[in-house]
């Protein structure tokens, strides 16, 4: 068994996720700070464009962020002929489209416990002066350790079996972009079940981790 048609999508998913999840973290939870203090016209809407992605098929997405982001799409063509910059069939795709499916899910999640926070609180921290950012570092974001934690761990299990939306926008390239779950489908249409049988059992253990020990900080969010 050639130990390196195994090693190669695992590095790639983790590399995917170490990128991922932090903008996942920063931009989600900006967006949903946002989303929650903010009453703007529209903001119904906003929202359920956000969450959309939850909803939508994964080939959908995956077609869309071609449409709009690939060689010939409305921006993917302005990047590329005055950036240089290619993001379909790339790392940055793998990337592009594993937040797009793990964000909404963070933000849902975030978004929920924000609003269970007793408005009291975060009207109390407005008179005693403070800005908005301070609410949010000091009221905010501790009430809603558990929120982020969950949201976090949902949103890495989403997004490390990512299939769909990556073999639309990044395409099923083994050395460039062949994530663990694409390395499963390979290895299946080709009848190789033991190297799909390993991968499975290593994404089905990545994902039971990540949710432990979510769930472990969940209990101390909550002591």
């Amino acid at each position: 068994m050639n130990e390196n048609e195994l090693l190669q999508p695992i590095f790639i998913s983790l590399q995917v996720m170490l990128v991922t999840m932090p903008v996942v973290l920063v931009l989600g939870t900006m967006i949903s700070f946002i989303l929650f203090s903010y009453n703007v016209k529209g903001k119904r809407i906003l929202e359920t464009l956000l969450l959309i992605p939850i909803v939508l098929p994964p080939t959908v997405l995956g077609f869309y962020l071609l449409v709009l982001l690939g060689r010939q799409g409305a921006i993917g063509s302005i990047l590329e002929k005055y950036f240089s910059i290619t993001l379909s069939f790339s790392f940055s795709a793998i990337v592009i489209a594993t937040i797009a499916v793990s964000l909404p899910i963070y933000i849902t999640t975030l978004l929920s416990h924000m609003r269970e926070i007793n408005p009291k609180l975060i009207h109390t921290s407005y008179l005693l002066g403070k800005s908005k950012y301070e609410t949010l570092r000091f009221v905010i974001l501790p009430l809603c350790k558990k929120g982020i934690f969950t949201g976090l761990a949902l949103s890495f299990a989403r997004g490390i079996g990512e299939f769909g939306a990556t073999l639309m926008f990044a395409g099923n390239i083994p050395s460039k972009t062949g994530t663990i779950s694409l390395a499963i489908y390979n290895f299946t249409a080709v009848g190789e079940l033991d190297k799909a049988h390993i991968l499975s059992l290593i994404l089905i253990l990545l994902s039971t981790l990540i949710l432990y020990f979510c769930y472990g900080g969940n209990k101390n969010a909550r002591s």
